[in-house]
Formats: structure tokens, sequence, C-alpha cells
């Protein structure tokens, strides 16, 4: 996630820590933070929510 966080004023944090240890390949725009978050929605079944501060909330399915 560091590397995607370098490109976004609105950084990803992960709740689950066994979201961690997934992999993630593929081609994404750098600045495309809602597309990225919406291929792990799809591709993983994650959770994802928008925190007060406007930053990114990812956790596992419910």
């Amino acid at each position: 996630m560091t590397e995607v966080n370098r490109y976004t004023s609105k950084p990803i944090e992960l709740r689950d820590e066994r979201i961690s240890s997934i992999r993630v390949s593929g081609v994404f725009n750098a600045g495309d933070i809602d597309g990225f978050v919406a291929a792990l929605r799809d591709l993983y079944h994650l959770e994802a929510a928008t925190a007060a501060d406007g930053h990114l909330i990812l956790s596992g399915p419910a």
C-alpha cells in the first residue's frame, strides 16, 4: 500500500492484517485510487469506507 499511497492525498489504511498479505499485480493509473480500491473490493470482497478526514479504510469481508 505504501507505493499506492505515494500518489494520493487520501491515503489508504488497512484495518485487517490479512489484507496486507494479498499480492496485487496489474496496471493502474497512478492517480486513480478509486479505481484501484474498486478493483480490490471486486476481486477480494473487501469493504471500503471513507473516514471523516477523507482517507480510505479497507477491511476484510463482513
